[in-house]
């Protein structure tokens, strides 16, 4: 099993264990949902990738699809990839060769999520770094560093037993510490926004690449910090958006509840105070996150499977993911990363629990709602 996916499934079946009593009153403290003059959430298989592997990221730019795995099985034959393009009908699989990169060694340091930008230049985040690669060229060049914890906080060189004392709360993992920049998204300006896995941290990086720098963190208040995941700039609220995991202390609202975090972007391109948008219902695992063009949002829950249509002003107003009601041939299995496009929105369906080949899918799902239309700056590569 690739390392990657060993501390995936390693961190998530440990929260599995610690949140088992609050899934079993998830159904019962669901938040109140409205009826939704959009389409309920219907989806269907857009494409199987059961021969393929576990998607976890998916992006979108000029009517492919990009699509990265959590593993793969190979099926490129002599392109071993964990990259995918699909073409715009889901018809056509292509592995996408990863470039040679110097000091990249990937097969210890796997892709994990992947943004486009205007030129079609991809952005795959590995924890360590993000990698700017060109799919046509072949080509790519490392985009940015995260530095190390005792860099970040030299007064802190414990980060098991000094965080609360530096301002950070962490995944509380022993085996892996360090920051963790994986899912990101562009800024008006070029700049870039990534939300660490591991802190609760939000890294800004200037346009064209560079080093990467605290831009904003999640409220110390929320104890039981379980991770930043997908994150979205919102271009109508001048505001960055993040899903917060699970948040297992009292300021979350509800014991392992999830969260959409919001922070303003200052005149000054500085974080404003952060807000929390939404809360999910308990252990739901909150982690891929779009926006339409009216301000709605639509999540996906990793750990109890679902996905929520969340009007502009935080309250749900559509949620799928009742096993008991469903009758698509192809159930929510750990949804994860999601890009919006159009009325529809294509989310990575990846089973990473029970690694059921046949849930392996990208699911198209019907919104009802346009999507508003992310930066995608240009003139990036070098």
């Amino acid at each position: 099993m690739p390392l990657v996916r060993r501390h995936l499934v390693r961190r998530h079946l440990a929260l599995l264990a610690l949140l088992a009593p609050v899934l079993a009153l998830g159904a019962l403290l669901a938040p109140a949902t409205r009826a939704a003059a959009a389409d309920p959430l219907d989806y269907t298989t857009f494409v199987s990738l059961e021969e393929w592997g576990q998607p976890v990221s998916i992006a979108y730019s000029r009517g492919r699809f990009y699509v990265v795995l959590l593993n793969h099985d190979g099926r490129g034959g002599a392109v071993d990839s964990p990259l995918l393009e699909i073409s715009g009908d889901g018809r056509r699989i292509t592995p996408v060769p990863l470039p040679h990169v110097h000091g990249w060694d990937q097969d210890a340091e796997r892709p994990f999520s992947v943004t486009v930008d205007g030129d079609g230049l991809l952005y795959l985040g590995t924890g360590r770094h993000i990698f700017q690669i060109d799919p046509i060229a072949g080509t790519g060049r490392r985009y940015t560093t995260f530095p190390a914890l005792d860099a970040l906080l030299p007064p802190c060189p414990d980060a098991l037993r000094a965080l609360q004392a530096c301002g950070l709360t962490a995944y509380p993992s022993l085996t892996q510490t360090e920051p963790r920049g994986l899912y990101s998204t562009f800024g008006p300006h070029g700049e870039m926004y990534v939300a660490d896995d591991n802190y609760n941290l939000v890294w800004r990086v200037p346009a064209g690449g560079g080093p990467a720098r605290v831009w904003a963190r999640a409220d110390d208040a929320r104890l039981g910090f379980f991770g930043l995941y997908q994150i979205a700039y919102d271009r109508k609220a001048n505001a960055v958006r993040a899903a917060l995991g699970v948040s297992t202390g009292p300021a979350s609202g509800l014991i392992g509840a999830g969260s959409v975090l919001t922070w303003p972007v200052t005149r000054s391109g500085a974080a404003g105070a952060a807000q929390v948008t939404w809360t999910s219902t308990p252990a739901n695992g909150t982690y891929g996150i779009g926006i339409g063009r009216d301000g709605h949002l639509l999540t996906t829950g990793y750990l109890d499977s679902s996905m929520s249509l969340i009007d502009p002003q935080g309250v749900t107003e559509a949620r799928i993911g009742d096993p008991l009601t469903r009758t698509e041939a192809v159930p929510l299995d750990n949804p994860s990363g999601l890009v919006w496009v159009g009325r529809y929105a294509y989310v990575a369906n990846p089973s990473a629990h029970l690694n059921i080949a046949a849930n392996r899918a990208i699911l198209r799902v019907r919104t009802g709602l346009p999507a508003q239309r992310p930066y995608r700056p240009v003139g990036l590569g070098r």
